[in-house]
């Protein structure tokens, strides 16, 4: 059995020209190809560096999924999958959804045959999938300059990060504060939330990268969903500026539903209140998730994401009762 990262780095043989001119047919059997009978649970994708407006009409993204018969009963693909898009600059996101595939009908590569049942098809039986998708189709991310941290997660399972610069010919991406923050450039107070200073339930990151604290414990519906984030991250000079003019670090915290592969998401701006060393920021924050979402999240499981600095933290689970 091979790792995700090891499938991650198969699916990079497909290159870039051929994600954006080769056809779905010829780009599933290049995926194949590319992983070359290598065996994984998880997900892999592949997205091109860059597109040019003026040159591309399409924005690829190659997705392989493996999993057992177990999982694909448990997660059906077609129910659970989804591409996410995040500009980490501004904190804009997007979703599609991987609904191509059918509940228990996963393809096999061209020309081979499903394998015969077996005793235990729980256990035994595995099924790989080649997924093609263009993201600009649709029209659910726009076609404008950026960068975008492109990932696709199924339930508590998550893809490597892919990055994708999106350019308007020789035009440069601009350089400058994305927009202004979604916040004051100050902590606020810590018996309230939101609140953006440490607190003990904060993870303490002891090198680059982004966690959150959810409850460990059941949470009863409509209560409060206290959750601690902390971010140890490269200074960006495109992050939001508070009134203060202090930067504050887009964030996306992503909630996946069981048999629903949009995840919820609630985007807040963290401002940075701490003195930047050796070009890091760090920053901390405390929300409640049930106020921030969209909708409340009624009694059942789920998986929560972290989404910050082009990085995809997770899942933590989380459990709401009655």
């Amino acid at each position: 059995m091979h790792t995700t990262e090891q499938a991650a780095r198969a699916l990079a043989g497909v290159d870039d020209e051929t994600l954006f001119a080769a056809g779905n047919a010829e780009l599933q059997q290049k995926g194949y190809a590319s992983l070359n009978g290598l065996s994984f649970d998880g997900i892999a994708i592949r997205v091109p560096a860059r597109a040019d407006l003026r040159a591309r009409n399409r924005l690829p993204v190659l997705v392989a999924i493996e999993q057992n018969g177990e999982r694909d009963a448990e997660v059906p693909l077609g129910r659970n999958a989804a591409v996410v898009v995040i500009e980490p600059e501004s904190g804009g996101h997007w979703a599609t959804a991987l609904d191509r595939i059918p509940p228990g009908k996963i393809p096999v590569p061209p020309g081979r045959k499903p394998p015969p049942p077996v005793p235990d098809a729980s256990e035994t039986s595995r099924s790989q999938a080649i997924i093609f998708l263009d993201l600009w189709a649709g029209g659910e991310l726009p076609r404008r300059p950026g960068r975008y941290a492109v990932q696709a997660t199924s339930w508590d399972w998550k893809s490597n990060v892919e990055t994708v610069e999106v350019v308007d010919g020789d035009k440069p991406l601009p350089a400058g504060p994305s927009r202004a923050a979604k916040v004051k450039g100050e902590a606020g107070d810590p018996a309230a939330l939101p609140f953006y200073g440490a607190t003990p339930e904060n993870i303490d990151l002891k090198s680059a990268g982004a966690a959150l604290a959810v409850p460990g414990q059941p949470v009863k519906e409509g209560s409060a969903i206290p959750v601690y984030g902390s971010l140890r991250l490269k200074e960006n000079p495109a992050w939001p500026r508070t009134e203060n003019k202090l930067p504050a670090i887009p964030v996306c915290i992503l909630v996946a539903r069981p048999g629903i592969p949009i995840p919820l998401a609630a985007d807040l701006d963290v401002p940075v209140l701490d003195p930047i060393a050796g070009g890091e920021a760090r920053a901390h924050f405390a929300v409640d998730l049930a106020r921030a979402l969209p909708q409340p999240l009624p009694p059942g499981r789920y998986q929560v994401y972290l989404a910050a600095g082009g990085l995809l933290a997770g899942p933590y689970p989380l459990s709401i009762v009655e």
